[in-house]
Parts: C-alpha cells; sequence; structure tokens
C-alpha cells in the first residue's frame, strides 16, 4: 500500500465486516423479529425524535449536549 493507496479498500472492508458481525450478532441475540423492530424502533426514537413511520415520539434520555 504505497502512499495510503489501497487504504481505502481496506477501510471499506473493516466496516463491511463490523456492520456484519453486529448485525449477525443482533440477530443471534435476537431470535424474534418483533423484538428486533421494537429495540430498532425505540433506538431510532431516542435518536431523531421520531418512530419508524415518522411519527414524533417523546425522548426518554438525556441529552449529552452534542
Amino acid at each position: 500500500m504505497e502512499n495510503g493507496k489501497g487504504y481505502g479498500l481496506l477501510l471499506c472492508s473493516t466496516i463491511n465486516l463490523t456492520v456484519t458481525s453486529r448485525a449477525s450478532w443482533f440477530i443471534h441475540a435476537y431470535p424474534n423479529s418483533t423484538d428486533r423492530n421494537r429495540i430498532k424502533n425505540n433506538i431510532l426514537i431516542e435518536q431523531t425524535g421520531k418512530d419508524k413511520y415518522g411519527n414524533p415520539k417523546s425522548q426518554k434520555g438525556n441529552s449529552v449536549g452534542c
């Protein structure tokens, strides 16, 4: 990898492996798709203030000020 060439591909491969590993872990940890959807919806609400349908929902966590 001379002059940094090839690092982009390595980074993409690493990110892909990490995402795939986390997705596999999530499916293994929560085999019931209803549970997975509930958890993903709760995370989405906390991050955006909206549910997966775009409806405003109240966030329960505290703002960290970012």
